[in-house]
Protein backbone atom coordinates (compact mmCIF):
# COMPACT_ATOMS: atom_id res chain seq x y z
CA UNK A 1 0.00 0.00 0.00
CA UNK A 2 2.65 2.49 0.79
CA UNK A 3 4.54 1.24 -1.85
CA UNK A 4 1.95 1.95 -4.42
CA UNK A 5 0.88 5.65 -3.05
CA UNK A 6 4.53 6.42 -3.35
CA UNK A 7 4.74 5.26 -7.05
CA UNK A 8 1.80 7.34 -7.50
CA UNK A 9 3.04 10.83 -6.14
CA UNK A 10 6.39 9.69 -7.79
CA UNK A 11 4.26 8.99 -11.26
CA UNK A 12 2.55 12.87 -10.59
CA UNK A 13 5.91 14.43 -9.86
CA UNK A 14 4.67 14.91 -6.01
CA UNK A 15 1.85 16.89 -7.38
CA UNK A 16 -0.41 16.33 -4.15
CA UNK A 17 2.05 15.51 -1.81
CA UNK A 18 2.03 16.88 1.61
CA UNK A 19 5.04 19.36 2.56
CA UNK A 20 6.04 21.07 5.58
CA UNK A 21 9.02 22.70 6.31
CA UNK A 22 11.87 21.40 8.18
CA UNK A 23 12.10 23.08 11.43
CA UNK A 24 8.20 22.69 11.46
CA UNK A 25 8.51 18.73 10.72
CA UNK A 26 11.48 18.51 13.84
CA UNK A 27 8.52 20.36 15.87
CA UNK A 28 6.22 17.84 14.71
CA UNK A 29 4.64 15.22 17.53
CA UNK A 30 5.51 12.49 15.13
CA UNK A 31 9.03 13.68 14.88
CA UNK A 32 11.07 11.74 16.81
CA UNK A 33 15.08 11.48 17.12
CA UNK A 34 16.76 8.29 17.18
CA UNK A 35 20.82 7.76 17.36
CA UNK A 36 20.99 5.30 15.14
CA UNK A 37 25.32 4.88 15.23
CA UNK A 38 24.82 3.92 18.64
CA UNK A 39 22.36 1.37 17.97
CA UNK A 40 24.20 -0.22 15.30
CA UNK A 41 27.39 -0.43 16.93
CA UNK A 42 26.25 -1.54 19.77
CA UNK A 43 24.05 -4.41 18.30
CA UNK A 44 26.67 -5.84 15.85
CA UNK A 45 27.98 -8.06 18.26
CA UNK A 46 24.69 -9.78 18.42
CA UNK A 47 25.25 -10.86 15.06
CA UNK A 48 29.53 -10.81 14.35
CA UNK A 49 31.86 -12.79 16.56
CA UNK A 50 33.82 -9.70 17.61
CA UNK A 51 35.83 -11.39 20.49
CA UNK A 52 37.21 -13.88 17.57
CA UNK A 53 38.02 -10.74 15.27
CA UNK A 54 39.44 -9.44 18.26
CA UNK A 55 41.58 -12.55 19.63
CA UNK A 56 42.91 -13.24 16.12
CA UNK A 57 45.13 -9.90 16.20
CA UNK A 58 44.45 -8.82 12.81
CA UNK A 59 44.96 -5.26 11.53
CA UNK A 60 42.01 -4.56 9.63
CA UNK A 61 42.29 -1.71 6.84
CA UNK A 62 38.40 -0.42 6.37
CA UNK A 63 37.28 1.54 2.58
CA UNK A 64 34.15 2.58 3.52
CA UNK A 65 33.95 3.70 -0.34
CA UNK A 66 32.88 6.98 -0.44
CA UNK A 67 29.34 5.64 1.32
CA UNK A 68 27.45 7.09 4.79
CA UNK A 69 28.69 4.28 6.90
CA UNK A 70 32.40 6.50 6.95
CA UNK A 71 31.69 8.00 10.14
CA UNK A 72 30.70 4.64 12.29
CA UNK A 73 33.98 2.79 11.67
CA UNK A 74 35.98 4.72 14.47
CA UNK A 75 32.87 4.23 16.94
CA UNK A 76 32.86 0.15 15.99
CA UNK A 77 36.96 0.06 16.71
CA UNK A 78 36.20 1.84 19.86
CA UNK A 79 33.17 -0.12 21.36
CA UNK A 80 34.46 -3.76 20.13
CA UNK A 81 38.15 -2.90 20.83
CA UNK A 82 39.41 -3.52 16.99
CA UNK A 83 43.01 -2.32 15.75
CA UNK A 84 41.53 -1.05 12.44
CA UNK A 85 42.38 1.77 10.15
CA UNK A 86 40.01 3.43 7.96
CA UNK A 87 42.25 3.61 4.47
CA UNK A 88 40.00 6.66 2.96
CA UNK A 89 37.60 8.92 4.81
CA UNK A 90 36.32 10.79 2.17
CA UNK A 91 32.33 11.37 1.46
CA UNK A 92 31.32 11.28 -1.93
CA UNK A 93 27.88 11.79 -2.58
CA UNK A 94 28.53 11.70 -6.49
CA UNK A 95 29.70 8.01 -5.99
CA UNK A 96 32.67 9.08 -8.25
CA UNK A 97 34.52 6.36 -7.31
CA UNK A 98 32.10 4.19 -8.69
CA UNK A 99 31.71 2.92 -12.60
CA UNK A 100 28.79 1.83 -14.47
CA UNK A 101 28.96 -0.76 -16.45
CA UNK A 102 26.00 -1.58 -18.89
CA UNK A 103 26.04 -5.27 -20.60
CA UNK A 104 22.45 -6.68 -22.74
CA UNK A 105 20.14 -9.15 -21.24
CA UNK A 106 17.06 -10.80 -22.55
CA UNK A 107 15.28 -7.38 -21.55
CA UNK A 108 17.39 -4.97 -23.49
CA UNK A 109 20.10 -4.02 -21.35
CA UNK A 110 21.43 -4.51 -17.40
CA UNK A 111 22.66 -1.20 -15.53
CA UNK A 112 24.69 -1.77 -12.57
CA UNK A 113 26.90 0.67 -10.35
CA UNK A 114 30.17 -1.39 -10.24
CA UNK A 115 33.51 -0.89 -8.19
CA UNK A 116 35.80 0.50 -10.42
CA UNK A 117 38.51 -2.33 -9.61
CA UNK A 118 35.90 -5.42 -10.46
CA UNK A 119 36.02 -7.57 -13.43
CA UNK A 120 32.96 -8.11 -14.78
CA UNK A 121 32.33 -11.22 -17.20
CA UNK A 122 29.56 -12.88 -18.68
CA UNK A 123 27.50 -14.77 -16.79
CA UNK A 124 29.02 -13.65 -13.19
CA UNK A 125 26.19 -12.14 -11.61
Amino acid sequence: MIEAKANELLEARLSGAKRIPHAQALRAATTHRHNYLTTYVNDLGSVIDMDMIRSAKLHLGVDPLGGAGVHYWARIAEVHELDLTVVDGTVDPTFRFMTWMRWPDSYGSVFALCDATTDWHEGSI
